[in-house]
């Protein structure tokens, strides 16, 4: 067997290159050779006007698009069902399919080798397709909005996820797959209706960005103390009766929302977090000022319950947070 490339096979290659020139002679090519491109152009042509439904372009003009494309947008375009010949879109990195009415995706995804960002929340998955877990280039998976329970062990494959996006899902129960991704940055577990947090989430050691507002959280494994590099974390809407006094390893934490907790009192280890700078604790039945925040030299905002103090101790507290906008509110 030859490893030459033959005519036919380089006249392929300079059709499939995405480059105006290079495809302009492999069509003149063909004609002067006698090599039939019909099939090619006829792919060609219905992935273009799946796309474009309404736009003309040249045979050319339309090869370029289909093989150097490095993004495609089609939400909100009602599609129940996605072609089989996506997968010649082989140039894509983004793939943005959300807002639509999909249950599943076809196995050609596969081939799409250079993809790293599939948005597909906003739809009616009830099931994480198999070809997903084969894309093992993948950076960030957006999964929001849909209709999961469960999550499959074979999402672990995702070898390379930095973020995973699964809020809005009535998941219940903490998918334990998501302890494998190690190379997480961001997790979104918003309105999932949790109860509580594996103890394995402590593995995820790369993540600087964490929300599970919107769940049912009455407490939080000790494990979360290993997140140092967490820089983001949203508690809102839960009922966390208590901050644990892990809390002040989270060292690196630029941002921490507690509101419409039923937090009494805050761990005299947040005098640790050096680098917070926004912390909101409104809808907290916080019957005193604690002194701990006093201590954060890096607080900037702070938002706190209104009612419990009148405007002359409101403003005592601002004048000893004099680089901090302090807000007090009444959000319930």
């Amino acid at each position: 067997m030859s490893l030459i490339p033959t005519e036919e096979e380089n006249l392929f290659r300079l059709f499939t290159s995405g480059q105006d020139e290079n495809i302009r002679l492999a069509l003149q090519l063909a004609k002067s050779l006698g090599i039939d491109l019909g099939p090619r152009l006829a792919d060609v042509e219905r992935i273009y006007r799946w796309i474009y439904p309404r736009k003309r372009a040249s045979i050319v003009d339309q090869a370029c698009f289909v093989h150097s494309t490095t993004e495609l947008a089609l939400s909100r375009k009602e599609l129940a069902d996605i072609p089989e010949y996506i997968g010649q879109l082989k140039q894509l990195v983004r793939l943005d399919l959300s807002s639509n009415r999909l249950t599943g995706l076809p196995s050609s995804l596969s081939r799409l080798t250079n993809l790293e960002r599939v948005y597909l929340s906003i739809n009616d998955f009830e099931t994480l397709p198999e070809v997903i877990s084969e894309l093992s280039g993948l950076k960030e998976l957006h999964l929001a909005c849909n209709k999961f329970r469960l999550l499959p062990d074979r999402l672990k494959r995702l070898i390379n996820l930095k973020s995973l996006t699964l809020g809005d899902n009535p998941l219940e129960v903490y998918p334990s797959v998501v302890n494998e991704l190690t190379t997480l940055r961001h997790l979104g577990l918003a309105g999932c209706k949790l109860r509580s947090l594996s103890e394995e989430i402590g593995n995820l050691t790369n993540l600087d960005s964490l929300s599970l507002e919107g769940n049912k959280l009455e407490f939080l494994p000790p494990s979360m103390g290993k997140l140092s590099r967490l820089a983001y974390l949203n508690l809102l809407n839960n009922r966390l009766t208590d901050l644990p006094e892990w809390m002040g390893q989270l060292s690196h934490l630029s941002v921490l929302d507690l509101t419409n907790n039923r937090l009494t009192r805050l761990p005299e280890s947040m005098s640790q977090l050096t680098y917070l700078k926004h912390l909101n604790l409104s809808g907290n039945p916080i019957s005193e000022f604690p002194e701990v925040l006093f201590t954060l030299p890096s607080l900037i905002r702070l938002e706190f319950p209104k009612s419990i103090f009148s405007h002359q101790t409101q403003n005592s507290i601002r004048a000893k947070l004099p680089r901090c906008s302090v807000i007090f509110n009444n959000i319930v």
